[in-house]
């Protein structure tokens, strides 16, 4: 794959957890064609792996570079199947 990855990470309550959640900040993110935005969940992230250790971003990066002419809708399935 060539190219590049950034991550971003926040600090904020889970979304849908608390009806009054207030969020701020804010990321501009200006896509190419063929590049993609994967958002992860602690699901995916905590998640164990088959060899009984946790799948974690570097399992999710390492998804999702190996992976990435897919569609979305393949992306998000076989993360799923893998964390």
């Amino acid at each position: 794959m060539q190219g590049s990855w950034s991550t971003f990470w926040r600090q904020w309550p889970p979304l849908g957890l608390f009806p009054n959640s207030k969020f701020s900040g804010q990321n501009e993110i200006l896509l190419e064609p063929g590049q993609i935005v994967v958002l992860l969940t602690d699901g995916i992230t905590e998640s164990v792996a088959p060899g009984g250790e946790e799948f974690g971003a570097r399992g999710a990066l390492d998804y999702e570079v190996a992976h990435h002419s897919e569609s979305a809708r393949q992306i998000a399935d076989g993360l799923h199947l893998d964390a």
